[in-house]
């Protein structure tokens, strides 16, 4: 069971669909948003599903290690929500996909993903 302390609010969020997943990420991350791929490395977070995933923008996030683009849809900018840590197992499991907590934006739950948290 979580605490209250375990709860943080967060504004100037992203909101996007990733391979069919509804995630989000701080705005501050994202260098554009582009309807046609830019120079970078196109980064999955997962594997695709081609029956669930639809791209029709790709984010450009700027690393230190270089430029990657995420391919998505649905991008929404300017959201506030909360953001809650992930239980141990979970943050086992998810850590590989730089998955670092969920997001409640508007009743609604996203996996907030920090790109730049295993960057180096």
């Amino acid at each position: 069971m979580s605490d209250d302390h375990d709860v943080k609010l967060m504004n100037d969020l992203v909101t996007f669909e990733h391979e069919g997943f509804p995630c989000a990420m701080s705005a501050h991350a994202v260098a554009s948003a582009d309807s046609v791929a830019s120079f970078g490395q196109v980064l999955r977070l997962w594997h695709p599903n081609e029956h669930v995933s639809t791209v029709d923008r790709y984010l450009r996030i700027a690393l230190a290690s270089g430029p990657v683009i995420l391919p998505c849809s649905r991008v929404r900018t300017g959201q506030s929500g909360t953001a809650r840590r992930l239980s141990p197992l979970l943050s086992s499991v998810l850590k590989s996909c730089a998955v670092t907590a969920i997001a409640e934006i508007d009743g609604k739950s996203y996996w907030l993903v920090d790109l730049g948290a295993s960057d180096g």
